[in-house]
C-alpha cells in the first residue's frame, strides 16, 4: 500500500498543479446555462468582435447568431425537436458552430462521427441514435447513397466547406464536389438555412443538467469506438474550468484550430471554450502537417494534432524572424 503524502505547507511542494492556473478566471461564466446560452450571453457586450475565421473569411459574434438563429428557424419548420438526435459528419468549418448551437437551442442532441467512417458504421451510427437527419460533409455523399434506404433517414443535408466562401472558390471546389443527388431527401445545407428567419421567437430550451446534448465516438484505442454523451452542464463545467487555464485564450486572442469536430477535445477546448471567453478560433478545414507552420505569426494559441508538431520540430530551423516571432 503506498504512504499517504504528508503536507509541508507550502503550496509550491503540495500542489505544483496550481502554479499552472489563475487566481480570477478570464471571464466568469454561468455554468447552469445552455451551450448556446453560454456563447451568446456571454459575449452580449461584444458581438461585433470577430468569432471565427475560416479561409480568410471572418464572422462577428454577430453574425454567428444570425445564421444559428437562421438554422433554429429551418430546423424548427423541420420538425426538429427536444430529444432528437441528428448525425452528424463534417470536416471544420462555419457550419459547424452553425449546426452545434441551433440544434442546442432547440433541445436536439448532436451525433457527431469521424468522415472517416465507412458506409456501414455510418448506418450503424444512424441507427443507434435513431436519427432522420444525417448533417453531412459532401465527400460523403457516395457513401450516405449506398445506406441510406437502410436507415431511418428522411432528410440529408449536404455541407460543402466552400459555401460561405468567395464565389471564385466555390467555382473552384464545385469542380471536385460530390455531386447532389436528385433525391427529394437530399439538399444543400446553406440552401436549408436561407430559408430560416433571424429574427424567429422561438425560445431556447430551458436548462436541464441532466438532458444530453452532444454525442461523441471515442478514439477505439482500447477497442471499438464508444458513444461518449455530454450534457450542457459538462461542457459549461469544463468551459468554466478552463477560464482559470494559465494560458492565452480570452478575448482579442485568436486560437488555431486544427482538429476535426468529431473529437471531444476539438469542439470543447477548441472550439466552444474560447468563443465562451470571447477569443477568434480560426479553423483548418484539413490536418496537413504544415498546418502550423502556415499560420505562424497569426495566433496566439494552437490546438492540433501531433503531427503538426513533430513537423514545425522537424523544420524550425528554415523558419524566419517574422514566424519565428512569440518563439523567443
Amino acid at each position: 500500500m503506498p504512504t499517504e503524502k504528508k503536507l509541508t505547507g507550502y503550496p509550491s511542494i503540495d500542489r505544483p498543479q496550481e502554479r499552472f492556473y489563475r487566481t480570477k478566471p478570464v471571464r466568469e461564466l454561468e455554468t447552469e446555462q445552455t451551450i448556446y446560452e453560454l456563447i451568446f450571453n456571454s459575449n452580449k457586450d461584444n458581438m461585433s468582435s470577430p468569432a471565427m475565421e475560416y479561409m480568410g473569411v471572418t464572422w462577428t459574434f454577430e453574425k454567428l447568431k444570425e445564421e444559428t438563429n437562421k438554422a433554429v428557424d429551418a430546423f424548427n419548420k423541420l420538425g426538429i425537436k427536444q430529444g432528437d438526435t441528428v448525425l452528424v459528419g463534417m470536416v471544420s468549418c462555419f457550419e459547424v458552430m452553425v449546426t452545434l448551437l441551433s440544434l442546442n437551442k432547440l433541445g436536439a442532441v448532436t451525433k457527431w462521427f469521424d468522415i472517416r467512417a465507412g458506409a456501414k458504421d455510418i448506418a450503424e451510427c444512424a441507427n443507434e441514435g435513431d436519427c432522420k437527419l444525417l448533417i453531412a460533409f459532401d465527400m460523403l455523399i457516395p457513401r450516405i447513397e449506398q445506406i441510406i434506404d437502410k436507415t431511418k433517414l428522411e432528410k440529408v443535408l449536404v455541407v460543402r466547406p466552400t459555401d460561405y466562401l468567395p464565389f471564385p472558390v466555390q467555382m473552384i471546389y464545385s469542380l471536385k464536389a460530390s455531386r447532389i443527388p436528385k433525391d427529394s431527401r437530399f439538399m444543400r445545407f446553406k440552401e436549408f438555412v436561407k430559408g430560416g428567419n433571424a429574427n424567429n421567437n422561438i425560445p431556447c430550451v430551458p436548462f436541464d443538467k441532466n438532458r444530453p446534448s452532444i454525442m461523441i465516438q471515442s478514439s477505439g484505442t482500447t477497442g471499438k469506438p464508444k458513444t461518449i454523451v455530454h450534457s450542457d452542464y459538462s461542457a459549461t463545467t469544463s468551459t468554466k474550468k478552463s477560464a482559470y487555464y494559465d494560458w492565452p485564450v480570452e478575448f482579442g486572442k485568436e486560437i488555431l484550430v486544427v482538429l476535426p469536430p468529431w473529437i471531444a477535445y476539438a469542439l470543447g477546448n477548441a472550439m466552444i471554450f474560447p468563443l465562451a471567453v470571447g477569443a477568434k478560433i480560426i479553423l483548418s478545414p484539413t490536418i496537413e502537417p504544415d498546418t502550423i507552420i502556415k499560420y505562424l505569426g497569426k495566433f496566439t494559441l494552437s490546438f492540433t494534432a501531433p503531427v503538426c508538431y513533430r513537423y514545425l520540430k522537424d523544420h524550425f530551423d528554415e523558419l524566419n524572424k517574422k514566424q519565428l516571432k512569440g518563439f523567443e
